[in-house]
């Protein structure tokens, strides 16, 4: 533990961390909102203005783009711990316990305004921190290897540059190395060298420049109210954006010789990131919180109806999502149209059973598999869609349609009155589920939002509460009926009469790509769509729609605007 004599020192001061902690924690960003940002006539952004509030059309509505305010940007656990694996790759994980007390939040857990945390989280935090300090101290060799041999200034000093730049993600300043070195000689009056180096490398991971990303930025000339990311900030946010890992050494490499203030240098980067799955995390955690791939972990079903929807089965699911999800950006085009139509999905021995498809030889094997006569059309199709938005026996209807709404469509729906029973109707054994949901269509106070969810899940009741197909209700024992219907906003209806085609009435729904664009903006840039205007998001949604997600990303990272942060006015 770090004493208190340590706790005040300048360097290792766990207060002033805390406390740091906390006010970015509360905001995302060490400063308060400031004016909307557009463009002059120059092409640099201009301040002031009416900022859009339809979800971020910004420049595309004729309004100006609001750009996000220079911040602090706390990493997740996850990318915390593997900043530590970058600087040995025998540091003990911390990722699991750190989530266990950091705020349970809706949206993306990297979004900067809303990663928000307890005092317990950050007091996990210092505990981790401490014990990975204690690890890596008996094992000085691995960060480095002079160490072995002396703690000599010249030699400390060596490892101080080399843990800093690993830990900081950008090169230590003289002085930083200066003051971590007087650290170590005040410590080590009062302890062994190893524990004096177990204290400096304690306060380095528990220094902000190793928990929080910074996006304080340099001065634009001209433009006061904005700066533009530094080279070692834009190697960051690449890279934990893209990887959910901190910069690897090409990256770094880059950042020193100022090749990313070169869009074509940005561009290519990110697509080298983004090649392989194997080093694009970032991007496959967008599709796993966008689309609650885990969420079917944890649903509850009647055992006695379903039986067999095992925990193996969950986790075939999830995996299954995954396996897709792999396949679409690796393989097929990244767009939306691929993600909610393609008529195939990946399956092993054991889900394939459970589906009645064919898929791999074995539980370990999984295949690419279509599914002749099942209507399978993407990500809805699925079990981890369908199992999670299912009730204990049956389907939910309205579950389904307002993820429907509210995930692909970007409509907000209220809470149903409380003076409504929200609760579904149970089975009767008479009537098909769709059927006995016909009261919500009567009833006038509730008819207003139903008849906007209602008919798009009408489309998914091929589906049981588990994400088995089906063309007979097995409660009722009547034929499936899958017609259904989007109520447009001037109030016609685009109908259909199965899953697919229900995905293609999406497609052809203008806002549905806006929407999907609009969360992947979000969260690239770290930014809430309740917090701050998304910039040129039609612009964005054309991209990813002709080009697909790995493609529309790096050009994005590639311009300009996006690394540019606006200052608030005091």
């Amino acid at each position: 533990m770090i004493s208190v004599k340590h706790a005040q020192s300048p360097v290792s001061s766990n207060a002033p961390f805390i406390a740091f902690f906390l006010l970015a924690s509360c905001t995302g960003a060490v400063s308060g909102p400031g004016p909307g940002s557009g463009q002059d006539d120059d092409g640099m952004p201009n301040t002031g203005g009416k900022s859009s509030s339809n979800g971020g059309a910004g420049a595309d509505s004729g309004e100006p783009c609001q750009l996000v305010t220079r911040r602090f940007w706390k990493l997740t656990p996850t990318q915390v711990e593997n900043t530590l694996r970058s600087i040995s790759n025998s540091a003990p994980p911390v990722a699991a316990t750190l989530d266990k007390t950091l705020t349970s939040v809706e949206g993306f857990r990297s979004v900067a305004s809303r990663l928000e945390m307890t005092f317990p989280h950050v007091q996990d935090v210092v505990r981790q921190m401490e014990q990975v300090a204690q690890h890596l101290a008996q094992q000085p060799q691995t960060i480095e290897p002079c160490l072995s041999k002396s703690f000599d200034d010249a030699c400390v000093s060596k490892a101080i540059h080399a843990l800093g730049r690993k830990a900081f993600r950008r090169p230590l300043s003289q002085d930083e190395v200066a003051s971590y070195l007087d650290f170590f000689t005040q410590e080590k009056t009062a302890s062994s060298n190893v524990g004096a180096w177990q204290e400096v490398i304690a306060a380095i991971l528990l220094s902000h420049n190793t928990q929080f990303r910074s996006e304080m930025g340099n001065s634009v000339a001209g433009k006061p109210e904005l700066v533009e990311l530094g080279a070692y900030e834009k190697a960051s946010a690449l890279a934990f954006t893209l990887t959910d890992s901190p910069p690897d050494a090409d990256l770094l490499d880059a950042a020193d010789k100022g090749d990313l203030n070169n869009p074509d240098e940005l561009k290519a980067h990110a697509l080298r990131l983004l090649a392989k799955p194997e080093s694009a995390a970032g991007m496959r955690r967008f599709f796993d919180e966008n689309f609650q791939a885990d969420f079917v972990l944890d649903v509850t079903k009647d055992e006695k109806v379903h039986a067999d929807f095992t925990d193996e089965i969950r986790e075939d699911m999830v995996e299954e999502f995954r396996r897709f999800v792999q396949w679409l950006l690796w393989s097929g085009q990244g767009t939306l149209a691929n993600f909610l139509s393609a008529p195939h999905t990946f399956a092993n021995k054991r889900l394939a059973k459970f589906y009645g498809l064919s898929g791999g030889a074995t539980d370990a094997e999984w295949a690419k598999t279509n599914a002749p006569g099942q209507f399978r059309a993407g990500f809805l199709t699925m079990g981890t869609f369908a199992a999670s938005h299912g009730h204990e026996v049956d389907t939910d209807i309205v579950k389904r349609g307002r993820f429907v709404r509210e995930a692909l469509l970007c409509d907000i729906l209220p809470a149903p009155p409380a003076n409504v029973n929200a609760f579904a109707p149970e089975p009767d054994g008479k009537l098909l589920n769709r059927d006995r949901m016909i009261t919500h269509f009567t009833n006038p106070a509730c008819a207003s939002c139903h008849e906007l969810m209602d008919p798009l899940a009408f489309g998914l009741e091929h589906y049981d509460s588990v994400g088995r197909f089906r063309s007979v209700d097995p409660l009722s024992d009547k034929p499936i009926n899958a017609t259904g219907y989007l109520l447009d906003e001037d109030g016609s209806k685009r109908t259909f009469s199965n899953p697919n085609e229900l995905a293609q009435v999406l497609l052809e729904t203008p806002r549905a790509h806006t929407c999907f664009a609009s969360k992947l903006q979000t969260f690239v840039t770290g930014e809430s769509r309740d917090s701050a205007d998304l910039c040129r998001v039609e612009d964005f949604a054309d991209k990813v729609k002709q080009v697909g997600v790995l493609e529309a990303t790096a050009q994005l990272l590639s311009e300009r605007q996006f690394w540019l942060r606006r200052v608030p006015s005091l």
